[in-house]
């Protein structure tokens, strides 16, 4: 997503040069920035308790249950 959003920027630049087009920069890249490294700290967050847990098996006692 954000390699499209800079080859989108990009080629809205360089078609807004060739035309009498003011361009300006629009904010949201900043945002979708923001959103997806907000979403990855959640992820983590929500991971951890589960992975924690994960720690504590010793693989050859489960395996030997098995």
């Amino acid at each position: 997503m954000p390699v499209g959003i800079a080859v989108g920027r990009f080629a809205w630049r360089w078609l807004a040069d060739d035309f009498p087009i003011v361009y300006v920069p629009p904010a949201a890249l900043l945002a979708v920035f923001a959103v997806a490294a907000i979403a990855i700290a959640i992820a983590n967050a929500l991971a951890a308790g589960p992975a924690h847990a994960a720690t504590r098996i010793r693989p050859a006692e489960a395996l030997r249950v098995e």
